[in-house]
């Protein structure tokens, strides 16, 4: 970059994005003495930017207590391959370009002889971090002379501070390599507003064929660039390196270059509105074995018209981009940068949470305001509650993806208008009305994410009961609490742990351990009634001799342990949801989750017991029906999938029986009930029932969950596809 970049002297131009928007820019000249002013300030942030993720790489995971996980894992992965012999795009393909492949198996056989930490990941982590960090650094100062390029000093200034602020470029750089490539497309802008084609081609080049989007600063480039010689000296060195790592990589391999060309476009769509459109609201990934060159790579065959679709945006990006030919100045350069950026994202077909760092840099490029940080953290929250909330946490919620998406796309769409106008209008800004556009697009993103939080908890916390271990013993109690008050006494902390958030409001639970052990234990035993104790596993029963005291006891088994309740005869039977021909009662039961889309698969658990010695062995029958009462899905088995059947359950024991019903995809919105029962596998004949009360209910129980079935929504689009058109 040219001296006056960071010389002594600039010129400045007015911000002009506030109410002033449609006057002219102003100029004005700002001298600063040696030693002082923007660069002593800037080395300041650039100080605290570079030791803040020093220190986050080395001493933070990406997911924090949801999960440990990143993209990390998937490096090392690929790079320990060579401990066998084996070379990416000789031995196996990747869904990136070669280089970044390369270079983590340089930086695996660099870590190779440091001893193994406990952690295995320690080493090459700690490498990879350093890598990026690097990168990540010149990506601020490219951010920040573009800015200066465009806007003078204090701007710039503000822009840096705004990015090195942002939460999204840390995690990112602790959790995938795209601070590499986004460097080499800030450096191939920065050298475009300073008019050096060739330095911009290189840029450009080496960025691209780390990752494929920096390609898209050539859209600006050109058209800042005017003129067949410096478009020459601009696409020459951009299409050598491009073509120099093709050829490189082809001569590994062939097939293993085909495999990686075919998954660039081959690939379906995930977390955007296209994907929903194609009826798909799961997480994606590219899929496929990288050792098989003919893997398939996509997860569905999209059935949306993309070349109709790709030149819509095309022609869209053609209109914008032709606007104010003759401004070539650097904020109008910028702008058609931003719009670029933008338009890609709402056009592309999937979404994946490190792309949000392509976009940051023009956020806060052109509109390092309030609003710009609006349209940053919320693009961020929606990244959070992408990965890892719905990734690792709330995996049988689509419809909140769907939901997220659709958010996403709002803002996206915003963003692009926005963006948009500023390359278009003369001031270099939208609208006056606009802002308060953008801000009730926002306000409606954030009403909608808050009435979402109720029932995304109420999916959490049926998930956590349905996968925790103690599940089966809190629904057996909470059936049991339904007739008779319950006190139950625990002696470990874990146990009192996972039992409280399912029992609490219906169980009167004292964990008798710590100092208080031996007192709270002396007064349950002067209280009289009946008591509960559970006992893991692995624990003795002292403490259940000791409450008992000489009193008679039962024990029922559960899955880790066991109940004990004290003070009761032999014949006393747990209550329950019903029973079948007196030998079998259903105790209690769990849907999972209570809403559902149209498609989507429930799971259905089902918490049995034997009250009779029973001969033969009966099918279960789950059926899902419709809020006419006819029949939408079912599964029949025997128990626990057959491995169980009803003539071996031991008496005092809870079954464990789990069942998957999918929900039909033409099943209209609405509550579903259903039942459940036996019959005999040789006639067909079913058990009476009979319910909770005693009183006949003919052949089945009916649950008294209902699974409430949303609008079809986007998953019309999948019954149209599967059903042809």
């Amino acid at each position: 970059m040219r001296e006056d970049d960071i010389g002594l002297r600039e010129r400045e131009t007015k911000d002009v994005s506030g109410p002033d928007a449609d006057s002219a820019p102003a100029t004005r000249n700002v001298s600063y003495p040696r030693g002082r002013g923007a660069l002593p300030e800037f080395t300041l942030l650039l100080a605290l930017f570079i030791t803040f993720r020093l220190f986050t790489g080395f001493l933070y995971r990406p997911g924090g207590y949801v999960r440990d996980y990143s993209d990390f894992i998937f490096y090392l992965g690929g790079a320990s391959q060579i401990d066998h012999g084996a070379f990416p795009f000789r031995d196996y393909w990747s869904e990136y370009p070669p280089p970044f492949p390369w270079i983590t198996v340089a930086l695996y056989q660099l870590v190779r002889p440091i001893p193994l930490w406990e952690d295995h990941r320690l080493w090459f982590n700690a490498a990879l971090i350093l890598f990026l960090l690097l990168w990540e650094t010149i990506g601020l100062i490219a951010l920040y002379g573009i800015a200066r390029r465009a806007w003078g000093r204090e701007r710039a200034l503000r822009t840096a501070w705004l990015y090195a602020g942002l939460f999204a470029p840390v995690y990112t750089l602790t959790s995938a390599f795209d601070a590499f490539p986004l460097a080499f497309m800030l450096l191939g802008l920065w050298a475009v507003l300073a008019a050096r084609p060739t330095w911009a081609g290189l840029a450009i080049g080496v960025g691209t064929a780390i990752k494929l989007f920096p390609i898209v600063i050539l859209g600006p480039a050109v058209r800042a660039l005017r003129g067949l010689r410096r478009w020459a000296t601009l696409f020459i060195p951009v299409l050598l390196i491009v073509l120099l790592v093709a050829v490189v990589a082809y001569s590994l391999s062939p097939a293993y270059f085909a495999a990686f060309a075919r998954s660039l476009v081959a690939r379906s769509g995930w977390s955007t509105i296209w994907a929903l459109l194609d009826g798909f609201d799961h997480i994606g990934a590219i899929v496929g074995d990288r050792a098989d060159p003919q893997a398939d790579v996509s997860l569905y065959e999209s059935q949306l018209p993309w070349p109709i679709i790709t030149a819509i945006f095309g022609l869209i990006y053609l209109a914008v981009w032709t606007r104010r030919w003759e401004d070539l100045t650097p904020p109008r350069t910028v702008a058609v940068a931003g719009f670029t950026v933008s338009l890609l994202f709402l056009y592309f077909k999937a979404w994946n949470p490190q792309y949000l760092v392509y976009l940051l840099p023009f956020i806060v490029l052109l509109l390092p305001d309030l609003r710009g940080l609006a349209y940053a953290v919320l693009l961020t929250g929606f990244n959070v509650v992408e990965h890892p909330i719905l990734a690792g946490v709330l995996t049988e919620a689509p419809w909140l993806l769907g939901a997220v998406a659709i958010a996403r796309t709002l803002l996206l769409l915003a963003l692009t208008i926005e963006t948009g106008a500023m390359v278009a209008r003369p001031a270099l800004a939208p609208p006056r009305w606009w802002p308060r556009v953008a801000w009730g697009i926002m306000a409606f993103v954030v009403i909608g994410g808050v009435s979402l939080v109720p029932p995304a908890w109420d999916v959490y916390r049926s998930s956590r009961l349905l996968k925790d271990r103690y599940g089966p013993t809190a629904i057996f109690l909470r059936a049991q609490a339904q007739s008779e008050p319950i006190t139950l006494v625990l002696t470990d902390r874990m146990a009192f742990r996972h039992l409280y958030p399912f029992l609490h409001d219906r169980v009167n639970l004292v964990l008798a351990a710590g100092p208080q052990r031996e007192k709270r234990l002396a007064s349950l035993s002067r209280s009289g009634g009946t008591l509960w104790v559970w006992v893991d596993a692995a624990e003795g029963t002292e403490v259940v001799d000791w409450l008992a005291d000489g009193q008679p006891f039962i024990r029922w088994a559960m899955p880790g342990g066991a109940v004990y309740r004290i003070g009761t005869d032999e014949g006393w039977a747990p209550a329950g949801l019903g029973t079948l021909d007196g030998r079998f009662r259903l105790v209690g039961a769990h849907v999972d989750p209570l809403l559902a889309m149209p498609g989507q698969k429930i799971t259905l658990m089902l918490y049995w017991t034997r009250v009779d010695a029973a001969e033969g062995s009966y099918t279960v029958f789950t059926h899902l029906l419709t809020p006419e009462g006819t029949l939408a899905a079912g599964r029949d088995n025997p128990p626990v999938n057959g491995t169980m059947p009803t003539h071996m359950w031991p008496e005092r024991t809870l079954i464990v029986d789990r069942y998957r019903l999918r929900v039909p995809w033409d099943a209209r919105s609405g509550e579903y009930p259903i039942e459940v029962g036996m019959y005999d596998p040789a006639t067909g004949v079913r058990l009476t029932a009979t319910d909770a009360a005693g009183q006949p209910t003919g052949d089945r129980i009916l649950l008294p969950q209902r699974l409430r079935v949303l609008p079809r929504l986007w998953r019309a689009w999948r019954d149209k596809a599967r059903r042809g058109g």
